[in-house]
């Protein structure tokens, strides 16, 4: 982790991962000492029951050339270690808590000649919710239904993941990047397309549209323009494919 500036504290939080699959932020505690923040958080790893079931992070203030930045470490519990949010995202690094896959098989053997047979899988983190998904299976009339470990990554099963790994609001990564470039001289040739293009290349779509949301006027209403205009032009090409086919085969 990042050393931060002594006089600003570090916040230590979690993200309670809930069963309809988003991550509800908590904060817990704050320290001057970055030696103490990680400290408590491997001391609740041994003492805290539902453990598995939370995300723990260091909101860390780390002084920049220009401001003051808000840099988000989170504590991957396999690894016994913290890694940079943004790092995450903008990787195929992953973050895992233990939990369970519920599988079921429903087989037909009414036809001796025509004996199939499919399956379906379920993904949980708490064993109530396997044991819940478990008995609908057999009521749905599953033949045989099997729970099983299974890591969970927050990238890949959470919707709101990217946003709790970067801090949210208080990500200030693309304010940095943008005060960097209004600061920097330009080189010969070089354009302002270019300079932001290779500021933003590993930051994520997720991040770009939270920034967007928060510090362009209207950014949410102009994100929504844009993704209906795209939905119709999409549908617009689709009618005349479909029209052009038509009138080709008649």
């Amino acid at each position: 982790m990042g050393e931060g500036k002594q006089d600003f504290p570090y916040i230590i939080g979690f993200g309670l991962c809930k069963e309809d699959f988003t991550i509800e932020e908590n904060k817990v505690a704050a320290f001057l000492s970055q030696k103490d923040a990680e400290a408590y958080v491997r001391n609740i790893r041994w003492n805290d029951l539902s453990f598995n079931s939370k995300v723990f992070y260091v909101n860390a203030q780390v002084q920049d050339k220009l401001s003051m930045l808000t840099v988000r470490y989170i504590y991957d519990n396999k690894q016994d270690k913290f890694i940079e949010g943004n790092d995450i995202v903008s990787s195929r690094k992953e973050i895992y808590i233990p939990g369970y896959e519920v599988s079921a098989a429903f087989i037909n053997e009414e036809n001796e000649e025509d004996v199939y047979e499919y399956s379906e899988t379920t993904v949980c983190f708490s064993s109530s919710a396997a044991e819940q998904g478990k008995q609908r299976y057999f009521e749905d009339g599953a033949d045989e239904v099997y729970i099983d470990d299974k890591d969970i990554g927050i990238k890949e099963y959470f919707w709101n993941a990217d946003k709790f790994l970067q801090g949210g609001a208080d990500n200030k990564r693309i304010e940095k990047i943008i005060n960097d470039i209004r600061n920097t001289p330009f080189k010969p040739g070089e354009s302002i397309y270019q300079k932001i293009g290779i500021g933003l290349e590993n930051v994520s779509t997720e991040e770009m549209k939270h920034y967007f949301e928060k510090n362009i006027i209207g950014g949410a209403s102009l994100i929504r323009d844009y993704i209906e205009s795209q939905i119709i032009n999409s549908e617009i090409n689709w009618f005349r494919s479909r029209d052009s086919v038509g009138r080709e085969r008649q």
